[in-house]
């Protein structure tokens, strides 16, 4: 029932201040704790381990990245081809990113830019291990992307 109201719209407000999304995330943490029947006191990552459940703000990396991926596999209607640009389309040095499948990060000169879905998108895409990056469908992406950001 809670899984809907904090996914809704994730992508726009969910790459914000920490502080603004701590709230959400304490409402999360007790809602977990009041499910499994835990202490108001329980260490709630455990709890999210178990369960295999995202917070709030692994959430907002797992939809960022999977907008991504569904970008660089075309995936997305054709309004969306100029939305991220890969390191390839901006030089053709052979460098660590360009080898790891990294995506060229825009020059932000405000905090407020660094909260858009260009600038977080490719943020936390560059921060993905090359083999998730280049999985061979969209379910094994996602799987492999949720295991990875349980783990962390």
């Amino acid at each position: 029932f809670i899984f809907p109201y904090i996914s809704y719209g994730n992508l726009i407000w969910g790459s914000n201040y920490k502080s603004r999304i701590q709230s959400i995330y304490k409402l999360q943490k007790r809602a977990l704790r009041v499910i499994t029947f835990s202490n108001y006191r329980t260490s709630s990552k455990p709890l999210f381990k178990r369960l295999e459940i995202l917070n709030v703000f692994d959430l907002t990396k797992f939809q960022l990245c999977e907008l991504v991926y569904k970008h660089s596999n075309s995936m997305l209607p054709d309004i969306f081809c100029n939305l991220f640009m890969s390191v390839d389309s901006v030089h053709n040095y052979n460098t660590r990113s360009r080898s790891n499948k990294c995506l060229f990060l825009p020059r932000q000169n405000l905090n407020f830019g660094k909260f858009g879905v260009k600038f977080a998108g490719v943020t936390s895409w560059n921060e993905l291990p090359t083999d998730i990056k280049t999985s061979s469908s969209h379910s094994i992406f996602k799987k492999q992307l949720k295991s990875y950001l349980l783990s962390q």
